[in-house]
């Protein structure tokens, strides 16, 4: 090989040299760049996996919520259904009640009450007319 082929396969290597540090150089920034975006992306991982929690723990606290809320409703629900048994047997109770003769005696009670009611305004009238008629 002759000097000037020598000097020019130096050339070419050192242009490919240049060339393939410039190629490094670019893949390095697009590496960097790339990790970065790994690093943003772990980081968004991290967030929502907190959030993921967090949202279970909810879903968890309603389910207990609504349990607890369909049990109150049962509970209420027998509750109605005993105050309606006893209302119904309050009903006939009072039903036979008003049917005794204590209902009949209590009639004549409010009667005569009334009489005397009557008597005492009509004397007091009478009493009003003769003072009134010796004056």
């Amino acid at each position: 090989m002759t000097q000037e082929q020598t000097f020019a396969s130096i050339e070419k290597l050192t242009e490919a040299v240049g060339k393939l540090t410039r190629d490094i150089t670019e893949i390095k920034g697009q590496l960097l760049t790339k990790e970065e975006i790994i690093k943003n992306l772990r980081s968004q991982i991290s967030e929502n996996s907190e959030v993921v929690k967090t949202i279970h723990k909810l879903a968890l606290s309603i389910e207990l919520h609504s349990q607890k809320v369909e049990h109150l409703a049962e509970k209420m629900e027998t509750r109605i259904n005993l105050l309606e048994e006893r209302q119904g047997k309050q009903g006939e109770r009072i039903g036979v009640l008003e049917q005794k003769p204590y209902k009949k005696v209590a009639e004549r009670w409010d009667g005569i009450v009334k009489q005397v009611v009557g008597l005492i305004i009509a004397a007091g009238f009478g009493w009003l007319i003769a003072w009134l008629s010796n004056r």
